[in-house]
């Protein structure tokens, strides 16, 4: 039997309301129908589904399929040629030309999980759940398509200092939530100087459990309720990487409170390792 990590375990047996917000859960009650149902009928191939249905009630035309796909394979690689990018006659296969799953293509969240489990360096004999990723377009707009499916209007969004000024924008403007300060300053020792040149230690910049209860205490006083806790890891505009022991205090926290923990990684690829002194 795999051993795992306590403060890492996942419980699976969780009530979808409580996960979620009702706006969340309403949004997709707004699709149309006939969008469902054309995802769920088979459809026509003259070999491999000769009695599948031809889609009349979404823009698309299977029978330019033909013509359209050698057109746009043959301007894909004049533009590549004249650009020496080299060929990319195979840009467009036949599927491209029709609308695409809304949570990614296959391929697309196949080799994003590659690429993660490659980052974050995975133990040997583990992966990602690749119909878990959705994928989107800008990490703005994925942090507020993601507030927004998990708050109600209201809620607080807890974010340790410093942090990147347009989240205010990104988490208010639409989703309506309320932004909490997690102070830490004057929750890390003060008598302690790591560096000893009279600057701030970097370890000061943490968050903990009790700045982060500060912040969660100033949320109800304010009458919102908090549920999310938002790091930015690595830090913008910092630059630090949280240690783990500081994630893993973050992450036990929220499970006590039944806070959901969002981590904004976006910088988490660009690693720029030192070649000199002044480089």
């Amino acid at each position: 039997e795999e051993k795992k990590d306590d403060a890492l375990a996942v419980d699976v047996a969780v009530d979808v309301r409580e996960i979620s917000s009702s706006r969340g859960r309403n949004a997709v009650s707004l699709l149309p129908v006939y969008l469902t149902d054309a995802r769920a009928v088979t459809k026509f191939d003259p070999v491999s589904a000769p009695n599948g249905a031809l889609q009349l009630s979404v823009a698309e035309n299977q029978m330019l399929e033909d013509l359209l796909v050698p057109a746009l394979r043959k301007f894909s690689t004049a533009a590549a040629n004249s650009n020496n990018d080299g060929d990319l006659g195979g840009l467009f296969d036949s599927d491209h030309i029709y609308y695409q799953p809304t949570h990614g293509r296959e391929g697309l969240r196949e080799a994003m999980a590659a690429y993660l489990e490659r980052i974050i360096k995975l133990h040997h004999g583990l992966s990602l759940d690749r119909d878990g990723l959705v994928l989107g377009a800008g990490c703005n707009a994925v942090l507020e398509n993601l507030c927004f499916c998990l708050t109600e209007p209201g809620d607080t969004v807890l974010l340790p200092t410093p942090y990147y000024a347009a989240f205010e924008f990104d988490l208010v403007a639409r989703a309506g939530l309320n932004i909490i300060p997690v102070n830490t300053m004057e929750f890390h020792s003060k008598d302690v100087d790591d560096n000893g040149n009279g600057t701030i230690p970097q370890s000061w910049y943490y968050p903990n459990s009790a700045s982060l209860d500060a912040a969660y205490n100033k949320a109800k006083e304010a009458g919102s309720e908090p549920k999310v806790l938002l790091l930015s890891h690595p830090n913008n505009p910092l630059g630090i990487c949280y240690p783990p022991h500081v994630v893993k205090e973050c992450i036990e926290w929220s499970r006590k409170n039944k806070i959901h923990l969002v981590s904004d990684e976006i910088y988490a690829g660009s690693v720029y390792r030192k070649t000199n002194d002044l480089t």
